[in-house]
């Protein structure tokens, strides 16, 4: 006998998928519980069940997010190439969230500035684990070779100069160019062995 698969999604996903949907046509502030349990075609009761607020979902929403961009963030720094087609690769790939975000709605920047506000423990636990794997790409792009930086301390900084090129764009063909620079001049610069 063959065995059945049930190719639904599950309720919670139903939920985190029109919660999505909800939040990106709509705003955070502009969405309410309603809306959502109207858009995963539940009633209030139901989605109540699952989520006692409208942070809860977003949360939920937002930890679902982050396993996704791990997911494509570990695949990128599985990649070949040099020091800085692996840094632009995954600084690309932690980005890719936001730039779908941004095109997608109008609301991208409430939903990140959301994202940040709400989500302080999950955001710190993700960028720790970033932090880590750029740090790694460097020690191994550099293979025994010493830098003007220890690894950590460059991983940091390229982590935080890539957020600033992202703070500041708003075409995601720009942002992925500049993040490109970004990681070409950052690993020319490791490369060099004179103090800063």
């Amino acid at each position: 006998m063959a065995e059945v698969t049930d190719t639904q999604p599950s309720t919670r996903e139903r939920i985190l998928d029109a919660a999505f949907v909800c939040f990106a046509r709509q705003g955070f502030a502009g969405t309410s519980m309603v809306d959502i349990a109207a858009a995963a075609q539940l009633s209030r009761t139901a989605l109540y069940k699952h989520f006692p607020d409208k942070e809860d979902v977003f949360l939920a929403a937002v930890q679902r997010l982050n396993a996704g961009v791990l997911a494509a963030v570990t695949a990128a720094a599985q990649r070949e190439g040099d020091l800085a087609e692996r840094l632009a690769a995954v600084i690309e790939a932690r980005a890719s969230w936001a730039f779908e975000l941004l095109q997608r709605s109008p609301h991208g920047r409430e939903l990140i500035d959301e994202k940040n506000r709400l989500c302080g423990p999950l955001s710190a636990e993700a960028n720790a684990r970033f932090l880590a794997l750029v740090e790694r790409i460097i020690r191994a792009g550099l293979a025994g070779r010493p830098g003007s930086l220890p690894p950590r301390q460059a991983a940091a900084l390229l982590v935080d100069a890539a957020a600033g090129v992202l703070g500041d764009e708003t075409s995601e063909a720009s942002a992925r160019r500049r993040l490109r620079q970004l990681a070409a001049v950052f690993a020319a610069g490791l490369a060099d062995r004179r103090d800063p």
